[in-house]
This record gives structure tokens, C-alpha cells and sequence, in this order.
């Protein structure tokens, strides 16, 4: 593995084993005092989970969080505030329905679940 900064002043990670290209957070932590919480899963159309699915957090004030999928296809971004936030699965080889999802926390936590195929 090894760091890297692209053309476009993003920094990121290359997993030669696994031929996985990351591009690492870069922005403000959308992690927060708040309690609300934006969790998932993905699974495929059969049901089986998809672990090892990078999710990315964009949120209020351009903020930014990165997480991955366990072994159960779950995930989880915990002290979010109150606000519009986008939730994008990557990984490479595969494809999500939906690409991407807008939740909008409003005092509830919410959950944004997607269903992948994967070679």
C-alpha cells in the first residue's frame, strides 16, 4: 500500500493486493456533540451481506466521513447534528442501488441501506 497525492489535491491510498484505490477524507468531520445517528447495510439482491464497502458521509459545511462495511455489510456514523446528508457506497468492481442516498436528519436517527452487485 501506499499515500498519494492526485491532480486534484485529494489524497490518496492504493491497496496494490487488492487493486483498491481509496481516496482518503480530505474535508471537516461530520462527527459532532450531537446523539443522531445514520447507520446500513449493504446486502445483495439475495440478501447476503457485502462487507468491505467503503460508505462516505458528505454533510453540512462541506463535512466528510469515511466508513466500512463489517463482516455483516453494516455501518455506522455516530454524533451527527440535525441536517442534509449524503450517503455513497464504493467499492471497487461493484455496483449499489442507489448510487447515492439524501437523509435528512431531524432529531431521529435515520438509516440508508443499499443493495450492491459484485463480481
Amino acid at each position: 500500500s501506499t499515500f498519494g497525492e492526485g491532480e486534484d489535491g485529494n489524497l490518496y491510498l492504493a491497496d496494490y493486493a487488492n487493486g483498491d484505490i481509496y481516496m482518503l477524507k480530505t474535508g471537516p468531520n461530520c462527527v459532532g456533540i450531537s446523539s443522531f445517528v445514520i447507520k446500513g447495510k449493504v446486502e445483495t439482491a439475495s440478501g447476503n451481506s457485502i462487507p468491505g464497502v467503503m460508505i462516505t458521509l458528505s454533510g453540512p459545511n462541506k463535512c466528510t466521513d469515511i466508513k466500512t462495511t463489517n463482516t455483516l455489510g453494516k455501518y455506522r456514523f455516530q454524533k451527527l447534528s440535525n441536517g442534509t446528508y449524503i450517503v455513497t457506497p464504493s467499492r471497487a468492481g461493484c455496483s449499489f442501488t442507489p448510487p447515492s442516498q439524501m437523509v435528512t436528519i431531524s432529531g431521529i436517527r435515520e438509516v440508508a441501506k443499499f443493495t450492491g452487485s459484485c463480481p
